[in-house]
Parts: C-alpha cells; sequence; structure tokens
C-alpha cells in the first residue's frame, strides 16, 4: 500500500472513530449540538499525528481519541452548565429587582433573597459588570431605602462599594438613606458605620455631581449633636451652599422644605422619619436668619416650615418645588402672582 493510500486509510479510520464515538453519545442536548461539528473538525485536522501512527498503532490512537473527547466535552460540559446556573441565578434576581420595583408590599423573606443571590454574583463579574445587573441593582438598592430595610443595605453596601462609587443613581440613593439614619439617631457611637458610609458617599459628591445632597442631612445633624457649638462651621457650609450652582442650590431647598412633614418622603410615617423632620425644622429655625441674609428667602417661608413643616400631594409638591426655585433665584413675587399665597 503506497504511503498516500496509508494516510487516506489513517484518515478514514480517524473519522470513523470521532463519528463513532459522537453516535454513541449523541443526545439531544445544547453539549452535543455544539460539539457534533466543532470536535469532529478538530480530530480530523491533526495531521501531525498521521506521522506517529505507525509507531503507536491505531488501537492506541482511538484510545486516545476517546480519552480526549471525554476530557474535552467534561471541561465544556462544566463550563455550559455554569453559564446557565448564572443566567437562571441573574434571571430571577432580576425578577425580584422588578418586584420591589412594582410592589411596595414585599416580605423580608424576599429581600433575604436577594441579597442571598447578590453575595453570590459579588465574586462573579461575568454578572456584576452586565448592565442589567446594575439596572436591578439599583432597583433593589431604592426599594430597599424606600421601605427601611436597613440591615439589607448594609450588606449591599459592604459587597458593592465600588460598583455604589460608580454609579450616580445608586450614590443619590444611599446619601439620602444614611444621612436620614444619621438624623434619626440619639448618639454618636464610638465606632460609627453609619457616619463612615455617610463620609464615604460624601467624598463623592463634587465628583459625581450632587453636591448639595449630603448638606441636606450635614446641617440638621450637625445642629443635633453640637448645638450651637456647631455655628461656626455650619455657617461656613451654608456660604459654600451659596456658591453652588442654581439647580444644585434649588434641589437642596426642595429636598429640605420636603423633609419638614413625613407625608412628602416616606410611605408611612415613622418615629425616625418624624424625629428627622423635626430635626431639619429645629435646624431652620436656627438658621432662619442666615438662610434671608444668604438667599433672600421671605421670613413668613421659613416660619412656616420650622413650626410645622411643608405637606402636600402630587399638586402641591409641584408647587412646593417650584417655591424652591423662586426664592433661590428672589421671584418670590412671581410665584405669588402664578400660585397665590
Amino acid at each position: 500500500m503506497s504511503d498516500d493510500n496509508h494516510i487516506d486509510r489513517i484518515e478514514e479510520l480517524l473519522d470513523k472513530v470521532v463519528e463513532k464515538k459522537f453516535l454513541e453519545r449523541k443526545t439531544e442536548t445544547e453539549i452535543q449540538k455544539r460539539f457534533e461539528v466543532q470536535e469532529a473538525k478538530r480530530f480530523r485536522n491533526l495531521s501531525f499525528i498521521v506521522a506517529a501512527i505507525s509507531l503507536i498503532g491505531v488501537g492506541t490512537l482511538t484510545g486516545w481519541v476517546a480519552f480526549t473527547f471525554e476530557s474535552t466535552v467534561r471541561k465544556e460540559a462544566a463550563a455550559i452548565n455554569a453559564g446557565f446556573v448564572d443566567e437562571l441565578e441573574l434571571a430571577q434576581f432580576q425578577i425580584l429587582a422588578n418586584q420591589f420595583r412594582f410592589d411596595e408590599n414585599f416580605s423580608d423573606e424576599q429581600a433575604l433573597r436577594a441579597v442571598n443571590y447578590l453575595t453570590e454574583f459579588r465574586s462573579n463579574k461575568s454578572i456584576t459588570e452586565r448592565e442589567d445587573f446594575k439596572i436591578s441593582l439599583r432597583d433593589t438598592v431604592s426599594s430597599f431605602v424606600s421601605a427601611s430595610q436597613n440591615q439589607s443595605i448594609d450588606t449591599i453596601f459592604a459587597l458593592y462599594p465600588n460598583e455604589i462609587a460608580a454609579d450616580k443613581p445608586l450614590l443619590r440613593d444611599l446619601t439620602h438613606h444614611y444621612g436620614q439614619k444619621l438624623l434619626s439617631r440619639n448618639i454618636e457611637p464610638s465606632n460609627d458605620p453609619v457616619m463612615q458610609a455617610f463620609e464615604y458617599l460624601e467624598s463623592y459628591a463634587p465628583e459625581k455631581d450632587y453636591p448639595e445632597l449630603p448638606l441636606i442631612y450635614r446641617l440638621p445633624y450637625m445642629h443635633a449633636m453640637e448645638g450651637s457649638l456647631a455655628n461656626e462651621d455650619a455657617l461656613e457650609l451654608i456660604d459654600a451652599l451659596s456658591q453652588l450652582s442654581q439647580i444644585d442650590r434649588d434641589n437642596y431647598f426642595t429636598q429640605t422644605f420636603s423633609r419638614t412633614h413625613t407625608g412628602n418622603w416616606m410611605k408611612r410615617s415613622t418615629p425616625d422619619g418624624e424625629k428627622i423632620a423635626l430635626r431639619i425644622r429645629n435646624f431652620l429655625k436656627e438658621y432662619r436668619g442666615d438662610f434671608i441674609e444668604t438667599f433672600a428667602i421671605d421670613d413668613p417661608t421659613l416660619y412656616d416650615m420650622a413650626a410645622e413643616g411643608e405637606l402636600g400631594g402630587p399638586e402641591e409638591q409641584q408647587v412646593l418645588s417650584a417655591y424652591s426655585t423662586s426664592i433661590v433665584t428672589g421671584e418670590t413675587a412671581a410665584f405669588t402672582a402664578q400660585f397665590g399665597d
């Protein structure tokens, strides 16, 4: 038999061996479909083996093919299975995130399941770097903030500090959350993870373009904890507030004024919420004169805010926002003409 015929015969035998192995194992699974073409082509192209066949024999080659095939399939099957599990768990987490978004009455058990998924995902960049995961993470955190899921939020904050630092919606939501936690407590503990979290979020405020948000809580917190001792620092922060853009100042007053009454920002009032509203009103009362002088706000406005807060539904909230804009820009008369006294 010529060398060419011998090589053709070996190639034919090799094709039959590979084909036989695939036929024996052929199923309707994704793994087999994926490898029928891929592995057959790979083994047919192993021309470098031909030169050694005369030494090792066709039987040895057949065993080697079987072993290589089994090893490859096992590795690829594990990879496919892991990817399938990742997709399944991510889909289940996303279902939970959507439930949180559209149903405020979710259970603690559902919240715990979401946190468990997030704990599993933490070291899996193939999931955490996906945009659909980031969207679901935002929805989850926002819902947890609204529902005062404090322990769950603390866990997420510890798991994803870098992701939070890179995401403006997460930074804003968590600044409100930890700022409210600061304002609702009675003491400053020596080991203070809440303050540490707030200061971490506060440090990103200028870079991520929300410099006004920490001031909503920092100023009344200083007043509540330190009283007159914080006066000099508070005045410096009020002056810094006056240097912000009009949009930022507008948002500061809108957010601050709305938090003088729990009905504006809580689904149901709580003792902690009432404490936050009271401390913001007390702060406005204490620094009413400084705000009037710095921002040309009408005294009766701040007096009413400091005394009873501002409560309203959607239409009244629109008025409140417009009023905040008018007082910062010195357009109180125009506001009154449009909306009345």
